[in-house]
């Protein structure tokens, strides 16, 4: 099924690696959409780049504040499952399209 203005778009399917012209696989298992079939093929280099520099900003954020964000939040086995669950819920629904 392609939804209206996506029939030009692009998705890199993580299932099978490859990249798919319009919506073509589940959501759950594609990247995108994206403009070109090379910035498809790029999605999972570019996510990388994205968490790299998050994760550096993320550092960088927690060093300011002088310790780790969730270190005054409670015992460790109560730190430990928020940073596993961060909505507390242990069987959480997944949408379903």
């Amino acid at each position: 099924m392609t939804w209206p203005g996506e029939e030009k778009k692009w998705y890199f399917n993580t299932k099978t690696g490859k990249v798919e012209h319009g919506r073509i696989s589940s959501l759950f298992d594609v990247m995108g959409p994206y403009d070109s079939e090379e910035e498809a093929q790029d999605a999972l280099e570019k996510a990388a780049r994205d968490n790299a520099k998050w994760d550096e900003e993320n550092r960088s954020w927690d060093g300011e504040r002088g310790a780790d964000s969730l270190s005054n939040l409670g015992t460790e086995r109560e730190r430990a499952k928020i940073k596993r669950d961060p909505r507390g819920e242990e069987d959480a629904p997944s949408a379903i399209f």
